[in-house]
């Protein structure tokens, strides 16, 4: 008798452990001839096609195939730029492993912003997302027309579609996605000049989620760049003192954090 309840616990157990054996990639296609970009959350499973996505995971990323669930290396950065229908579309990807630790850390946390000619358009998780219990399936980019549209799932009312209509912004905001006027989702105007020369200048806006990391390779000697944040920033410039920062006209109280890391907070 003991003896056949273990056989039922083992293949119990190991039919578990079978059917958990998963891993996800975030899948990026651009697909010209229908004037459009597809990104997407995708799941493998079963243990064959688990090992090889992982033991393949660079030769993947070739294909603009990115695995999320690592857990052996730092975050990374992922940015793709094309030309298409006579518009620059960039996406960003952020990809955040699995920690191990509380509070979603059995997961990775993924981020997407998409900018229509150097215009941020879209700011969103993509991929499961613990703080809001949302699963964000697919983004469709349609650069003719100037429109994306997210699908996204939160367990409760099955899979709904939402819509960025031109001139605005589509963002996450209190775990909904709403399409909202860039001045009310990124109220602050920030203006950029460099009297000198500065080769890397990293810039994160706190002041939304997910958070929006800009990032600029070289600046030449007068060189002037305009944005908008929503909050309070923090800029990554080994040589600060060569910037020269304004917000809608606003005095900055700079904090110095490190070495090479200030936060600018804004005076209201």
């Amino acid at each position: 008798m003991n003896k056949t309840l273990l056989q039922i616990l083992v293949f119990s157990t190991s039919q578990f452990l079978h059917a958990d054996y998963f891993t996800e990639y975030i899948k990026y296609e651009a697909q010209p001839d229908f004037s459009r970009i597809v990104i997407t959350n995708e799941t493998i499973r079963g243990q064959r096609g688990v090992d090889h996505f992982n033991d393949n995971s660079k030769k993947y990323e070739t294909k603009s195939m990115f695995l999320t669930r690592y857990y052996q290396g730092d975050s990374k950065r992922i940015e793709k730029v094309e030309s298409m229908d006579g518009h620059e579309i960039k996406s960003v990807l952020s990809i955040h492993p699995p920690t191990g630790g509380g509070f979603g850390g059995a997961t990775p946390t993924n981020f997407l912003q998409v900018y229509f000619n150097g215009v941020l358009v879209l700011n969103s998780p993509i991929g499961y997302n613990h703080q809001f219990d949302i699963t964000v399936l697919k983004i469709v980019i349609h650069p003719l027309n100037q429109m994306l549209e997210v699908y996204s799932n939160t367990g409760n009312e099955g899979v709904i579609s939402s819509f960025f209509k031109y001139g605005d912004m589509l963002i996450l905001k209190d775990g909904i996605f709403s399409s909202l006027k860039r001045e009310l989702a990124l109220p602050l105007a920030v203006t950029m000049t460099c009297p000198k020369g500065i080769d890397k200048v990293r810039i994160i806006d706190d002041g939304i989620y997910p958070t929006i990391e800009r990032h600029f390779q070289k600046l030449n000697k007068g060189e002037k760049s305009s944005f908008r944040v929503a909050g309070p920033f923090h800029v990554f410039c080994e040589d600060l003192i060569d910037l020269k920062l304004e917000v809608n006209g606003k005095k900055l109280i700079r904090v110095k954090e490190g070495e090479g890391k200030h936060r600018f907070d804004l005076v209201e």
